[in-house]
C-alpha cells in the first residue's frame, strides 16, 4: 500500500502558469524546478523517480548514503513516485510520494529492512541488450543476473526498441538461481505525423481520435509527431515556436489544409469523418510490413540543461537514399487559456525541434551493419521536461516511413 508523504506542497507554485513569451513569441508554460533531500538507514539504495508522470520510474544515478541525505535537484515542480531499490533489502511498501514545489527542498526518509528470505534470476533474451523491467523497476540489459531478490511473486518485462514488449510473471523461490529465457518478436512502429492548428475547429475533435489512437496501440506499435500550421489563419503559438522546422514538414508533404495525419509518410487522412477507423485500418496495414532495419534508444537522459542519449540502428536489409530524422518532441501542452480560435487548451505529440536539422542525417547502410548515432540537445526554458520525448525514424524518398522509435519504448 502506498504511503502518502506530504512534504511543504505550496499549491501556488505548480507549473500550470499562464502563458508567456519568449523572444515575442507566444509559447507554453513555464517549467519550475524544486529539490528533494532523501535519507535512509541503508547505503547503496538506488533511488528511482517517476519524472514524466506516467508511470515509468527513471533511474535517479544516485544512491542513498547512511550518514547524510541524497540531494536531487531539478525536479519538475508537482506530485511525483519515489522508489528505492537494493539488493537483499526492502522498504515494506510499494513506493513513496513526494510533493516538490517551485524552489522548494523538500525532504523524505525512507527506512529498509534485511530481507527474510532471498532468491535469484538470470535473465537471457533473443536478440540480446533488451531492457529488463523488474517489477516496473529499469534492472540493466539482457544478460542479466539478478541476486538477492524478494522470494515470491514478480512481474519481469522485456523491452528492445523495434521489438514487441514481452512481460510475465514468474514466481521466485530461494536457493538455486532461475533462469528465464525469451525470444523477441521483430515489430514495425508505425510514425502518425498529425497537422493541426489552434485556429482549426476540426483539428480539435481530430486531436482527441488521435490521442486515443495512439494511447490505445501503445508506444510500442505506434509513434507519434504533432506539427502546428498557420492554416486557416496564422497565430498558432505551437507553430511560431519552431517555424522553421514546422515548415520544413509542410513543404515536404505539401500541406494545404488541416487536420490531416500521414500514417508512415504513406497514406494521408484527411478530415475527421470516420478518421479513428481509417487511422487503425492504415496502422494495421502498416505494421503487418516487417521493417528492413531496426531502431533503438540507449542512454537517453533529460538533464537540466540538455536531453542526450545515443540511437543504435541496425540494417536487416541494404539502405541507400534514406535520411534518419531526430525530433523532440513535447508529449502534452496544457495551457489555462486558448491559445487560438478555436478554443483548444490541451495539445498533443507538439514538435518542439529536429536535431540537428529538419533533412536529418543521410544514411547508407549494408544488410547487418549496426551503427550509433549519439544526439545532444539543449533545453528550452519553454519546455516542461517530463513531457519531452525523442522521435526517430528513417525515410526515404518516396516519403515512405521504413522504421521508427520513440524515447517512450527505449
Amino acid at each position: 500500500m502506498r504511503r502518502l508523504i506530504l512534504l511543504a506542497f505550496i499549491l501556488s507554485a505548480l507549473s500550470w502558469q499562464a502563458c508567456r513569451t519568449l523572444d515575442g513569441i507566444p509559447v507554453g508554460l513555464a517549467q519550475e524546478f524544486g529539490a528533494l533531500l532523501v535519507s535512509s538507514n541503508v547505503d547503496s539504495a538506488r533511488i528511482f523517480i517517476d519524472l514524466n508522470r506516467r508511470g515509468d520510474f527513471a533511474d535517479t544515478g544516485k544512491m542513498t548514503r547512511i550518514d547524510e541525505a541524497v540531494r536531487l535537484d531539478s525536479l519538475p515542480v508537482g506530485l511525483h513516485a519515489l522508489r528505492l531499490q537494493r539488493s537483499c533489502y526492502t522498504t515494506g511498501q510499494d513506493e513513496f510520494e513526494v510533493a516538490i514545489s517551485a524552489q522548494g527542498e523538500a525532504n523524505l526518509n525512507a527506512p529498509m529492512q534485511l530481507l527474510p528470505d532471498a532468491a535469484g534470476l538470470v535473465l537471457l533474451s533473443t536478440p540480446d541488450s533488451a531492457l529488463v523491467f523488474l517489477d516496473g523497476l529499469p534492472q540493466g540489459y539482457t544478460p542479466l543476473t539478478l541476486t538477492c531478490l524478494d522470494v515470491g511473486a514478480h512481474l519481469v518485462e522485456f523491452r528492445k526498441g523495434s521489438y514487441a514488449p514481452d512481460t510475465m510473471a514468474v514466481t521466485l523461490t530461494g536457493g538455486a538461481l532461475d533462469t528465464l529465457s525469451r525470444p523477441l518478436s521483430l515489430q514495425r512502429t508505425v510514425l502518425m505525423e498529425h497537422f493541426s492548428s489552434s485556429t482549426c475547429i476540426p483539428c480539435v475533435e481530430a486531436d482527441e481520435i488521435i490521442e486515443s489512437v495512439g494511447l490505445q496501440a501503445g508506444p510500442a506499435a505506434v509513434a507519434a509527431i504533432g506539427y502546428h500550421t498557420e492554416i486557416p489563419s496564422s497565430g498558432d503559438p505551437m507553430f511560431l515556436a519552431a517555424r522553421a522546422d514546422n515548415d520544413a514538414r509542410i513543404e515536404y508533404y505539401n500541406v494545404f489544409t488541416n487536420p490531416i495525419v500521414y500514417i508512415d509518410g504513406l497514406v494521408p487522412e484527411l478530415g475527421v469523418t470516420n478518421l479513428r477507423n481509417r487511422l487503425n485500418e492504415e496502422i494495421d496495414i502498416r505494421a503487418a510490413i516487417n521493417p528492413p532495419l531496426t531502431l533503438e534508444f540507449f542512454d537517453y537522459r533529460v538533464g537540466a540543461d540538455s536531453l542526450s542519449g545515443r540511437i543504435r540502428l541496425e540494417a536487416l536489409q541494404p539502405l541507400s537514399g534514406a535520411f534518419l530524422r531526430v525530433a523532440i518532441v513535447e508529449k502534452n501542452i496544457d495551457y489555462q487559456n486558448p491559445p487560438g480560435s478555436n478554443g483548444q487548451t490541451h495539445f498533443i505529440d507538439v514538435l518542439r525541434a529536429f536535431w540537428p536539422e529538419p533533412r536529418g542525417t543521410s544514411l547508407t547502410m549494408n544488410a547487418g551493419e549496426k551503427r550509433f548515432v549519439p544526439f545532444a540537445v539543449p533545453l528550452n526554458s519553454a519546455w516542461i521536461s517530463g513531457q519531452l520525448e525523442v522521435v526517430a525514424f528513417v525515410q526515404v524518398g518516396s516519403h515512405e516511413i521504413l522504421q521508427a522509435a520513440s524515447t517512450q519504448y527505449p
